[in-house]
């Protein structure tokens, strides 16, 4: 029980590998003297997976929450807190593979049962779900609507420097940055970032996740240089604190190279992106949407060499791959027809 607590903590503090190990050690003990059946046991499991989601082994994760989840329902019933709470996490889960039609279904099977405390964490985290479910479909207006009405109810109830509000406020910055009002969502994000700061610290996961959406956002509305200088010193901060196969490190060193390619740094830009794109095949998968962005990012720097055939090939052939995998209206997707001109 002092092993998954000092985990807790550290999967808190950030050290989601750590946490990973601590856990992993943990749980094969317990298994080891035959408690496979225990309370004891089930939660051990539901709290590695939430170490495997941290740190980008989504599909394992999903395996042990679907195992937990069965268990709970079949133990305390489908509307027990302990089995409320592993679904959240199988949906927030499929959601990071995802696996957004999935998580949509299930996370509105679960708001209904979680009605009698409607501003309680729980059904927080569902909204928040829900919106960024109906985001990844393409379903732009449901899906700021939701947030924002999540968002209202975290503030109200929690106060706005609560992590679940942060949580709600992050997903919000993706709508409005997919819905081109840019320069809100940077607004927004500088706020969310400097909470994030103050609360856990520069090089925490989640202040560095922030890091990113601001550098993103910088290079959108065309501030290159600073774009390229904030992701590069996050990007090294988030290499050193979590490691270079961790989701925040590979999505920061992406960020990084884009912007140098922006500002004519081709060679510096093609070795982040090899770097990034590698290794998110490796850890999320080919057709993960970071991935997809990571190899789209690369045929255009080939176009920017003077391979143009390439280019285009490499461009045509990953808008059917992300067609397939995430629907014509993930805005992945949509970007990826935009630099076609389909």
């Amino acid at each position: 029980v002092t092993q998954l607590m000092l985990a807790a903590a550290l999967h808190d503090r950030g050290d989601h590998n750590a946490a990973l190990e601590l856990r992993e050690r943990t749980l094969a003990t317990l298994l080891h003297h035959g408690a496979d059946a225990s309370v004891l046991v089930q939660s051990a499991q539901e709290a590695l997976a939430r170490s495997l989601r941290a740190v980008g082994q989504r599909r394992r994760s999903l395996e042990i929450y679907a195992l937990v989840v069965d268990r709970w329902r079949r133990q305390f019933g489908a509307d027990a807190e302990l089995t409320l709470v592993a679904e959240l996490g199988l949906a927030i889960t499929r959601y990071a593979d995802e696996d957004n039609a999935g998580a949509l279904a299930q996370v509105e099977q679960l708001l209904p049962r979680l009605a009698g405390d409607p501003d309680g964490l729980h059904a927080l985290t569902a909204a928040t779900i829900r919106g960024n479910a109906l985001f990844g479909l393409g379903r732009l207006p449901e899906a700021r609507a939701a947030l924002e009405a999540a968002h209202a109810a975290a503030v109200r109830t929690l106060g706005p420097d609560h992590s679940a509000a942060l949580d709600v406020l992050d997903s919000l910055i993706y709508v409005l940055r997919a819905q081109g009002e840019l320069r809100p969502a940077y607004d927004l994000a500088v706020d969310s970032l400097a909470r994030h700061a103050r609360r856990l610290g520069d090089d925490h996961p989640l202040t560095l996740l922030c890091t990113h959406h601001v550098a993103r956002l910088e290079g959108a509305l065309g501030d290159w240089p600073s774009a390229l200088a904030r992701a590069r010193k996050a990007a090294d901060a988030a290499r050193a604190r979590l490691g270079p196969r961790h989701p925040f490190a590979l999505g920061l060193r992406l960020e990084a190279g884009i912007a140098a390619m922006e500002v004519g740094e081709l060679r510096e830009a093609r070795a982040d992106l090899l770097e990034a794109a590698d290794l998110l095949e490796a850890t999320a998968g080919p057709e993960h949407p970071t991935t997809l962005r990571a190899r789209a990012t690369l045929a255009q720097l080939a176009l920017l060499t003077g391979d143009a055939a390439t280019s285009r090939d490499q461009l045509t052939r990953l808008h059917a791959e992300a067609a397939r995998r995430l629907g014509d209206d993930h805005p992945e997707v949509l970007t990826l027809r935009n630099n076609l001109g389909l």
